[in-house]
């Protein structure tokens, strides 16, 4: 499903490139009429799926970069020390 009209009107790199122009719909009513028009309920087993598994990795995502952050934190300290004391 195409919200626009297929033409060899492009030009980013050349001349007649393959593009997809506006049909002169505003465009959140044309995507509001295609998502109303998508078959629904077809994969729920698997939406929830998705959704435990981004809640997941969101959280993993945060563990991790909070580990990353405190590392960071104990070489910074570890360096400074270090440049402290051959300075010193």
């Amino acid at each position: 499903m195409m919200l626009g009209k297929m033409r060899l009107s492009g030009r980013m790199y050349r001349d007649n490139e393959p593009t997809l122009e506006s049909d002169k719909r505003d465009l959140g009513e044309a995507l509001a009429q295609a998502v109303e028009r998508l078959p629904q309920n077809i994969y729920p087993a698997k939406i929830e799926r998705l959704a435990t598994l981004t809640a997941t990795s969101r959280t993993t995502e945060t563990t991790s970069f909070s580990s990353l952050m405190l590392n960071v934190a104990a070489f910074s300290e570890m360096l400074f020390a270090w440049a402290c004391s051959s300075i010193g």
